[in-house]
């Protein structure tokens, strides 16, 4: 673990310490809600810990591959981690309806 940043070190191309840090944010569309609300509930629902971006990381320079076969080798061996992130399938999300692909009609409860 690196000391906390120093800007004046780093002004002089002395990387010693920790960089600066950076927000992970994640940028939708200000109508997203209301066109993809099972999307959105994805994303709140998506969290991985720190030790598993760091192992996603050390596979890609380890296997050289890029991030897309990475993360899907990632998706293959903990779907018990992002299966808690998916929204109930039944949930009924406002303005948009559940329907039954059986009967082929909307229906109003699960």
């Amino acid at each position: 673990i690196f000391p906390e940043h120093d800007k004046q070190e780093w002004a002089q191309a002395i990387q010693t310490s920790a960089a600066e840090q950076v927000p992970v944010e994640k940028y939708v569309s200000y109508d997203l809600e209301s066109l993809a609300p099972s999307i959105v509930a994805l994303l709140q629902g998506m969290q991985i810990e720190l030790a598993q971006v760091k192992e996603l990381m050390m596979d890609e320079l380890r296997s050289q591959d890029d991030a897309a076969a990475v993360a899907c080798r990632w998706l293959q061996g903990h779907e018990s981690i992002w299966e808690q992130w998916l929204p109930d399938a039944t949930k009924c999300f406002s303005h948009v309806g559940l329907y039954n692909e059986m009967s082929k009609r909307f229906v109003e409860d699960r």
